[in-house]
């Protein structure tokens, strides 16, 4: 089916001629393809990364977006071009539902405080509030089907995140380096989180995983120093390489029974580590597996482990491995210097 895009762009004139707003010099949104213009006006939300009150907020006025009309029936925002603090996306323009928020339309849009997100929308794309660094508010309607790679990476003000109901992926580096998020819901539905997800989210200090995620990426909680308490359900069947890598804060995890394979530098540097839990389906352990975990001092490994990588327990120097005796657990044990227990 052809798609049929068709650029709008309101004149400022008009807009003030139609509003009747006094004359304001404007610059645009800092830090990204900007525009100039800036005024408020609405619509309704959903789901949300914070509570949102969305009474309070006019609909900001048509002029400050650039965007595209899909197939003569919907419309993108590919652009915002105003310079508000707050800002209410129209649910409707030229009588059409407004569905998706195009990749970096708001990006690097460092005024913006707090954004309220129809409920007519179903997708944001790529970038799409990345680096908008003053950001605290961003309200996800539950319609919101698909959220593209790092759309709110680098929004380091913001403090909670919701997924959706209908999200059943969360891609790339969605919330990498917002440094201020310190609470995440995922909804059931969700099968699978993907790489650097969470990364260097300093503040997050507990995740609950839902049952519906079999598979949790690479360097997802990377960085997640301050991350103490993390729920992952049976289940999970695969997770990546340094998921876990420098969570400096975590002190306990149990791997879910139908994980096959701990991946490459999973719990590396994890230096308040005491208590991990391997489960028989478990048939690798990865290079430097727990390298640099310092505070590990005892581990079982199951005898359904056939191969363990180099560095597993790198620099953990009080450890002892627990495991059956002629193990592949054992052998490793000896040929590392490691105290081994036989069970």
């Amino acid at each position: 089916m052809l798609k049929f895009k068709f650029k709008k762009a309101i004149l400022a004139a008009v807009t003030a001629a139609v509003l009747c707003v006094s004359s304001v010099a404007v610059t645009g949104c800092q830090g990204g393809d900007n525009g100039n213009s800036g005024n408020n006006n609405g619509s309704d939300n959903g789901g949300a990364t914070a509570s949102s009150d969305v009474t309070d907020i006019p609909e900001t006025a048509v002029g400050n977006f650039e965007y595209e009309i899909d197939g003569k029936t919907q419309i993108t925002i590919t652009k915002y071009k105003g310079n508000d603090e707050q800002v209410r996306i129209p649910e409707k323009i030229e009588n059409m539902p407004v569905t998706e928020i195009d990749d970096s339309a708001f990006a690097g849009c460092t005024g913006l405080t707090r954004v309220i997100i129809p409920d007519s929308v179903t997708y944001i794309g790529y970038e799409a509030f990345d680096g908008c660094t003053a950001l605290t508010d961003a309200a996800i309607p539950d319609k919101v089907t698909y959220i593209d790679g790092y759309a709110f990476a680098d929004c380091t003000s913001l403090t909670s995140a919701a997924i959706p109901n209908g999200v059943t992926d969360i891609e790339e580096g969605v919330f990498k380096g917002c440094t201020g998020l310190t609470s995440v819901t995922i909804s059931e539905g969700v099968a699978s989180i993907g790489d650097y997800v969470f990364d260097n989210c300093t503040s997050l200090e507990s995740v609950t995983i839902p049952n519906s995620v079999t598979s949790i990426g690479g360097d997802v909680f990377n960085d997640c120093a301050g991350l103490k308490n993390v729920t992952i359900p049976d289940s999970v069947t695969e997770i990546g390489d340094f998921t876990f890598n420098n969570c400096a804060s975590l002190e306990s995890v149990v791997i879910p029974n139908g994980v096959t394979s701990l991946n490459y530098a999973l719990f590396s540097d994890c230096v308040s580590l005491k208590d991990v839990t391997i489960p028989d389906s478990v048939t690798e352990i990865g290079d430097l597996a727990f390298d640099n975990c310092t505070s590990l001092k005892s581990v079982t490994i199951p005898d359904s482990v056939k191969s363990m990588g180099k560095g597993v327990f790198n620099e953990c120097n009080d450890v002892e491995i627990h495991g059956k005796a002629g193990s592949t657990a054992e052998t490793y044990a000896k040929d590392n210097n490691i105290k081994f227990v036989a069970e």
